[in-house]
């Protein structure tokens, strides 16, 4: 069976995932939950900085249009994100095994804190805590806001008929701020809010991280699980997974019985006017009254042979020659 799956990350990093997950034979449907806005009046200043560190795309993204450099080492959380700044031209650029702590032990593995200060491209809201760990690493870190993700004020008037109707099998959320996000536009729902939470019984939601998963259970989900690691194969393979299950529990699923129907009874045969009747019921009736009748002439044969006699035995003394 063909799968329905809901990507609700930004435009721009849905369309590629979608491309995938279309590859596996999955529908896709795309209704992201955060907007991606860059600022575009920020000013800020990399001069001496020994690298750029990065918790998403979207700041890498945000950074290549207000700066033509990409000579800096790049070091970002994960692999997905080492791609987008591949594709847009960084030369020296390093992922790390999917989290703010992965980042913050490469970058204790790969730089020195006497080599200068690192730059950290944010959003508006940041995840994580990666300016104190890379303080208590002993690096100093300049943070500058460089993009807005702009929280999305409503769901789709489709994506609540789908949702209400079950016609969704897997919903993808990849932040805990997108899954806030997703929560709080249901739980603002008015009247619709029965439905789609009844529909949310059906459809299982499938998380980036353990603390995405937090934040997606406060809704009534078939179920909700969390990828084994933050990055973008793990949620490949978690995707499979959940397919899987999904056809074999449709499959163990049983079978209506077919209600019986009763066994057809012959019609009773519609008489032809046109077709004299000959069952022995009819015959017997049909030639009753010819029977009567032929009696009737018996008897009356037999009172007129009785009347003749006697009105012969009268007149014998008449015409007798023995008087």
């Amino acid at each position: 069976m063909k799968r329905t799956v809901l990507i609700t990350r930004p435009e721009e990093d849905a369309l590629p995932l979608a491309e995938t997950l279309r590859a596996r034979d999955l529908r896709v449907l795309i209704e992201p939950m955060l907007r991606i806005k860059p600022i575009r009046d920020v000013a800020f200043d990399v001069t001496g900085v020994q690298a750029l560190l990065f918790t998403s795309s979207n700041g890498i993204r945000a950074f290549a249009a207000l700066d033509r450099r990409r000579d800096l080492p790049l070091f970002t959380t994960g692999e997905a994100s080492a791609r987008v700044a591949r594709n847009l031209g960084f030369k020296n650029v390093e992922a790390a095994d999917g989290d703010v702590a992965g980042l913050v032990r490469m970058v204790r593995h790969r730089l020195k804190p006497e080599d200068g200060p690192l730059f950290h491209g944010a959003g508006s809201v940041v995840a994580g805590e990666l300016a104190t760990q890379i303080a208590d690493a002993g690096f100093d870190l300049r943070r500058e806001v460089i993009y807005e993700a702009v929280q999305a004020d409503a769901l789709s008037p489709q994506l609540l008929q789908r949702l209400s109707e079950r016609q969704i099998d897997i919903v993808l959320l990849f932040s805990p701020r997108t899954a806030e996000t997703f929560v709080n536009l249901i739980k603002g729902l008015g009247d619709q809010r029965e439905a789609v939470e009844r529909g949310l019984g059906g459809i299982v939601a499938l998380c980036f991280s353990p603390a995405v998963a937090d934040a997606a259970r406060a809704l009534p989900w078939r179920s909700v699980d969390a990828a084994e690691r933050p990055d973008l194969s793990a949620m490949l393979n978690l995707i499979e997974r959940a397919n899987a299950t999904l056809d074999a529990e449709a499959a163990a699923e049983p079978v209506p019985e077919a209600v019986p129907v009763p066994e057809a009874r012959p019609a009773a045969p519609v008489a032809d006017p046109r077709t004299p009747d000959l069952s022995p019921a009819s015959v017997r009736d049909a030639t009753l009254p010819s029977r009567r009748a032929r009696g009737w002439v018996w008897v009356s044969a037999a009172v007129i042979a009785g009347f003749v006699v006697l009105a012969a035995l009268a007149t014998i003394p008449a015409w007798s020659p023995w008087t």
